[in-house]
């Protein structure tokens, strides 16, 4: 889902003029325009809001069985499903009890949301103080002009 998610970001952004001949990479496109990939950090950030929102409630008590697996029946068929739950044991960095403590405390979910943003800026930053040429090149932009084939008459 996120990868589909991605795509059709990057797919808007090459509506402005940014052909496939040029070989940008997403990445490239992103540096160039000055912007970042919003679309997954949202969805991370509002699912962890919605799983604290969800937890804290009384009237909630069907999905919390959902999210801790109690549920009776018999396991499917095949790879199980990414759930919520390994999604956000992913994101964070925390196991299952850490979470539900943490989604119980409404502050410590709201220290938890900015530390995604703040993390992905310390990444860029150190990532952009070591590879000072690449930050230059990426000032300079030269346009590829596209050959018209000749047609013989």
């Amino acid at each position: 889902m996120p990868f589909l998610l991605v795509l059709m970001q990057n797919k808007s952004y090459y509506v402005l003029c940014a052909y496939w001949v040029n070989k940008v990479t997403n990445q490239e496109l992103l540096r160039r325009m000055g912007k970042e990939q919003k679309v997954i950090e949202t969805i991370k950030s509002r699912k962890l809001q919605f799983f604290g929102h969800m937890l804290r409630g009384d009237k909630y008590e069907l999905l919390h069985l959902i999210l801790q697996g109690k549920i009776c029946g018999k396991k499917g068929r095949g790879r199980p499903r990414m759930s919520w739950l390994h999604n956000l044991k992913e994101w964070f960095g925390y196991n299952t009890g850490q979470l539900f403590n943490a989604a119980r405390n409404r502050h410590h979910i709201a220290v938890m949301v900015p530390k995604l943003d703040s993390y992905k800026q310390i990444i860029r930053s150190l990532h952009l103080l070591t590879d000072p040429w690449k930050k230059l090149m990426s000032r300079i932009h030269v346009k590829i002009p596209i050959r018209k084939k000749m047609t013989s008459r």
